[in-house]
Formats: structure tokens, sequence, C-alpha cells
């Protein structure tokens, strides 16, 4: 894969928004990936897909499984996909041509990548906080100590 994206399509109205998805504004949550098919195909993403798939959502169609096809060769090979995937597995999946994307906010972009840099980032701070405050009480401990002995 050579980058990849979040945002919103399928919907009806320009310019959706995460608010506006999520009231109902008929876009769905999507990735968009690209890649290069030099390097691999179609059929190879769906099997990541596939390994990644929890089923979807009947009930929102915001949370709806799809994938979203470009050419009639991609789609014969999504609906050959979901006809042999559906079978194993309990769930929804709708397969549609590609429509008009729009890229989600910042700061729904590389979400979990900067959520694992923030929650190491709170592990260290936390280490040093853990380790400084060892330090600063047997500093404190030491120099009340000292104090004690010199005022005796």
């Amino acid at each position: 894969m050579t980058r990849t994206s979040v945002g919103y399509t399928g919907g009806e109205t320009d310019y959706p928004s995460y608010a506006s998805v999520c009231a109902g504004d008929g876009h769905t949550e999507a990735i968009r990936i690209e890649w290069d098919p030099q390097q691999t195909d179609f059929s190879k993403i769906l099997d990541v897909y596939q390994n990644k798939y929890t089923g979807g959502s009947f009930r929102f169609r915001q949370y709806r499984s799809a994938i979203w096809f470009h050419s009639p060769q991609q789609q014969a090979v999504a609906e050959s996909f979901k006809s042999d995937f559906i079978g194993q597995k309990k769930g929804q999946l709708d397969i549609e041509p590609v429509a008009t994307w729009w890229d989600a906010e910042l700061y729904h972009q590389k979400y979990q990548k900067r959520m694992i840099m923030t929650l190491g980032l709170w592990a260290v701070m936390g280490s040093f906080w853990t380790v400084g405050s060892k330090v600063t009480y047997a500093a404190k401990t030491g120099l009340n100590a000292l104090t004690r002995l010199v005022s005796s």
C-alpha cells in the first residue's frame, strides 16, 4: 500500500463532516487505500480486509461494511469475494461503484498511530514522574534528616 486516508463516501450531501455523518447524512466512514498494482493486486487487499472484518452494521449506514470498486474487473473480484466470504461469516457487506470521496477532518487521519504515540508519550512521562517523585522524596527525606541532625 502506498497511501491510506480516512473519510466519508456514499452519501448525497457535499462536504460532510463527522457531525453530519453521525447525524445520518447517508455517508459511510471509510478508508481509501492506494496501492501499486505492480506490487500487489485487488484480491490481496481483500484478503487483508477479510482478516479485519467485524460484520458491518445492518442498522447504521455510517458503520456499514462496503467495498467500492473502480472497474468491472474489481466488481467481479469483489462480488466473488462477497459470495465466498459472507457464506463463512455472518454479516453485512455492500459492493458498490466508487462514489465521491471526502477526506475526514485532520484529527481523524492516522488516528491509531497518533493515539499509540500519545499513549507512549504518557507512559514515558509517567515513568519520569514516578522516578522523579521517588528522587524528590528521597532528597526531601534526606534534607529533613540533616536539618534535624543540625538542629539538635
